[in-house]
């Protein structure tokens, strides 16, 4: 749904490393060198993966509701500790999440009243 919750959220990020797990064992039926589109499938499999999972990490580090990130248990914005860009680097002990600063400008963030 459009509505996020935590719960959903961090069984996504459980789903989406048992998948990881699953993709990392394919096996391909077709070894040609010239036009593969098997291995082509399967390479973009990898990458879709990896941004799936990149997006249910960020996500569920969020403990606030932003723009499209609605969470139903959280349903308010905190800009005190959410304020920043979410980034995520895979290393080879698995996925570490940071942050950046947002470069506000000249405009302050305030609160969408509709």
């Amino acid at each position: 749904g459009v509505y996020r919750e935590q719960e959903s959220m961090a069984r996504t990020v459980r789903e989406m490393a048992t998948l990881r797990g699953r993709v990392s064992d394919l096996g391909l039926e077709d070894d040609s060198k010239v036009f593969n589109t098997e291995l082509i499938a399967a390479l973009e499999l990898h990458n879709m993966v990896d941004v799936a999972e990149t997006v249910a990490l960020a996500a569920n580090e969020r403990k606030e509701s932003r723009g499209a990130h609605a969470c139903s248990d959280f349903p308010h914005r905190n800009d005190q500790e959410y304020l920043h860009h979410s980034l995520v680097y895979w290393e080879p002990a698995g996925p570490r999440l940071d942050k950046k600063a947002v470069n506000l400008g000249t405009w302050e963030p305030e609160e969408r009243k509709y």
